[in-house]
């Protein structure tokens, strides 16, 4: 879908039209623990299983019939000289860097939380999907929010205003690891102003990256998308390996990833300038073929 989106449109349009597909996905998401919760209550795990069938049917049928496909021009042969060309170029892999450490926190404690929830903390099924869902859909309406405002402000302004925002998560991850490590409620609102700050870089970074190497974008996309499972899944089993049924050693590895994500924005920030450039000698190549 992002794909889809970054071939079809400018740039400009693109971080408008991402924000609003950004905010449909965490919508969808976060109604989805909440459904999830009451079909297991009733029809036990079996009913979700049959749920993602129905649901996995649709989008295949959906796919079908309102995608199009335009047959390229030429036939793309594999190579992998081609993905060794994409990490030549530093900026795209300061990015994909960025993009892979602010995805891994959100899906340690998503992967985590039912046994920290339910098991450890007593919140019930039923109100465990609240607890879950509430940081997709504050995700889903500031996406939504700033897809209709971003424009208005400068990026490399936004972009340390995000910093300062993910500096303020680590003090609230900290203080509810150190302090409040036993109420459900606080513990989720720590992680909130961590999911409001990936809303700035997520609308203003992810077409710039898709646009550094525009005839790659493809391979883009399916790097990005791949390396943050991939990285999500070794931050998951290393955060289970240490976890003692509490937030303490959760708190501690996302703290020290978000830390880390700080760093690398500093150097996206520092090298803003030659972003731009790039993006629109790209954006001027692409309209002068066209």
């Amino acid at each position: 879908s992002f794909l889809i989106v970054a071939d079809s449109y400018s740039i400009k349009k693109q971080q408008s039209l991402l924000a609003i597909l950004n905010a449909s996905m965490n919508t969808a998401a976060a109604f989805a623990p909440v459904i999830g919760s009451f079909i297991t209550k009733y029809f036990d795990w079996q009913g979700n299983f049959l749920t993602l069938l129905f649901l996995g049917t649709s989008i295949f049928l959906m796919t079908i019939y309102f995608i199009p496909s335009n047959k390229p021009l030429h036939k793309n042969i594999f190579s992998i000289r081609q993905y060794i060309d994409i990490f030549k170029s530093k900026m795209i892999v300061l990015l994909m860097i960025y993009f892979m450490l602010m995805f891994i926190p959100y899906w340690i404690f998503v992967g985590i939380s039912p046994l920290l929830y339910m098991k450890s903390l007593g919140v019930s099924l039923e109100h465990f999907g609240f607890y879950q869902g509430s940081l997709a859909l504050t995700f889903a309406f500031g996406s939504l929010l700033f897809g209709f405002i971003g424009h208005r402000y400068e990026h490399k302004k936004m972009l340390a205003v995000a910093n300062v925002i993910f500096f303020f998560s680590v003090i609230s991850i900290l203080l509810v690891t150190i302090k409040y490590s036993h109420n459900p409620l606080l513990i989720t609102l720590s992680f909130i102003p961590f999911v409001i700050g990936q809303i700035i870089p997520g609308y203003i970074l992810y077409p710039l990256y898709l646009n550094l190497m525009p005839e790659a974008k493809g391979r883009l996309t399916a790097l990005i998308q791949g390396g943050r499972l991939i990285f999500a899944s070794l931050g998951l089993a290393v955060t289970g390996y240490f976890y003692d049924g509490s937030i303490r050693n959760i708190g501690i590895i996302v703290t020290i990833i978000v830390l880390l994500g700080i760093i690398v924005m500093r150097f996206i920030i520092k090298h803003w300038e030659s972003i731009n450039h790039k993006d629109l000698v790209n954006q001027s190549t692409k309209s002068s073929s066209t």
